[in-house]
């Protein structure tokens, strides 16, 4: 799964675009977990297509201290409908890897441009 590219990670993802933004409904709900989140809008010539959201935690576990992200993007169909879809994210994923799924995805669903 490890394309050329490179791994996630905060200075990575800034580099590739991705911007801070707030989420305190997460902060509440996971409190000394959460890290941060991030997005990045997804354009083309014809308009908005979609965000790529990440939200970034950390997890004090008996046996290691682990850092995670979670990504998420929100597609609109033909019917002007939310469909949301989460990606897994394993230590190995290039942010290559993880735009390219969803413009796939946002290509073979024939999915619409945002409002």
């Amino acid at each position: 799964m490890n394309q050329l590219g490179q791994l996630v990670n905060v200075e990575n993802l800034q580099a590739h675009g991705y911007k801070p933004y707030s989420q305190g409904n997460l902060k509440q709900k996971f409190a000394d977990s959460y890290i941060g989140s991030f997005q990045k809008r997804i354009d083309d010539q014809e308009g908005k297509k979609y965000f790529i959201n990440v939200n970034q935690f950390t997890f004090d576990l008996p046996i290691m201290n682990k850092e995670t992200y979670d990504f998420s993007c929100q597609f609109t169909n033909r019917d002007g409908k939310h469909v949301n879809v989460s990606l897994h994210w394993e230590p190995t994923m290039t942010i290559s890897y993880i735009e390219s799924f969803y413009e796939e995805m946002w290509q073979n669903m024939k999915f619409d441009y945002e409002g």
